[in-house]
């Protein structure tokens, strides 16, 4: 081989290695990265896929829920039921002439009552006392319509007590026993 060839084999052997350094390798690295870059993309836009298909059963589960958490809230005897409550006693004794005194259910009740609602669906009681003033027709008239009321459930103690020359007021109590959310149901 003469030096000419020698030169042009070395010249070609040098492009070559050139092309496969500068140009064949990058490209084949871009290559796979683009190809590593799809199957990522791929992957990426399958489990979107599920995701979306999982949607509706998450919305249906969603309103169930809703709908479960608002019939079991509608069984409560909430606070705006106690209140109400108490409204109404006071508009009844007030109808009679009686002045309220004081309404109270029991601390113990209540947080009994607080426990026994989320373990129970049955109906909800409350023990309670009122305590007026004013004079005994009056009182008797208010026991009949507390009586006669669907939230009414039986007297647990009655207490009468005055002064012996009877110009003052008498104190009266009545305890009786409620049936939770019976007047919201009535009115």
């Amino acid at each position: 081989m003469s030096h000419r060839q020698s030169a042009y084999a070395a010249i070609c052997l040098g492009l070559a290695a050139a092309w496969g350094l500068f140009l064949f390798i990058p490209s084949q690295r871009q290559a796979t990265e683009r190809r590593t870059a799809a199957t990522a993309a791929q992957q990426r836009l399958t489990e979107v896929q599920s995701m979306v298909a999982q949607v509706p059963a998450i919305l249906k589960a969603d309103e169930i829920m809703s709908n479960r958490r608002s019939e079991e809230n509608s069984k409560l005897y909430g606070r705006e039921d106690v209140l109400h409550l108490f409204d109404h006693l006071k508009a009844e004794a007030s109808n009679y002439h009686l002045g309220v005194e004081e309404i109270t259910p029991p601390v113990e009740e209540l947080l009994a009552l607080n426990k026994s609602m989320a373990q129970s669906n049955q109906p909800q009681f409350i023990n309670m006392t009122v305590r007026l003033s004013g004079g005994y027709i009056d009182f008797g008239r208010f026991v009949r319509s507390l009586e006669e009321a669907d939230y009414f459930r039986g007297v647990n103690s009655c207490l009468v007590t005055g002064s012996p020359d009877g110009k003052e007021p008498l104190q009266l109590a009545i305890g009786f026993r409620a049936l939770l959310g019976a007047l919201r149901e009535t009115t």
